[in-house]
């Protein structure tokens, strides 16, 4: 079985963007199954997406003990990766000569820092899609035998 991933829209993946294109293209008719995960700030919106036989929808759950990325992808991962090597800091001037200083957080340089994780501690949070993409993949199965091998 071979699981493919759409690339080329990442920038362009937001939760409403994500729930019109599920809704479009579950309206095809497509005999390959379709996942369409969505961040833990999403599942509300991600709940209210009605699934199909081949076009399902997943939301993490929000990580309640990373307290410094409340939302996004980044929010599944622990606390502790979250150093200050990740922001950069950007000040400007204020009325009357002051300076704020801003800490913003620098995706890619999380996402460098994540590939190089290497135990699976760091990715608990991400095992409930591994076990909805199993059911899927399972469910995939079934039809197949049950069609004799010949779903495509």
């Amino acid at each position: 079985d071979e699981i493919q991933i759409i690339k080329g829209c990442e920038d362009r993946s937001g939760d409403q963007q994500l729930k019109n294109a599920f809704d479009v293209m579950s309206k095809a008719n497509s005999v390959c199954p379709f996942l369409f995960v969505w961040d833990c700030d999403s599942s509300a919106l991600a709940a209210n997406v009605a699934e199909t036989s081949n076009f399902f929808r997943f939301a993490f759950e929000q990580n309640h003990q990373n307290n410094i990325a409340r939302k996004g992808i980044e929010n599944l991962y622990p606390e502790i990766l979250f150093d200050d090597n990740l922001y950069d800091f950007r000040e400007t001037e204020t009325d009357y000569g002051g300076l704020k200083t801003e800490k913003l957080f620098n995706k890619p340089r999380f996402l460098i820092k994540v590939k190089t994780l290497m135990t699976n501690d760091e990715f608990q949070n991400f095992r409930p899609l591994l076990k909805k993409i199993k059911e899927i993949i399972a469910a995939e199965k079934i039809i197949e035998e049950e069609a004799g091998g010949d779903v495509q």
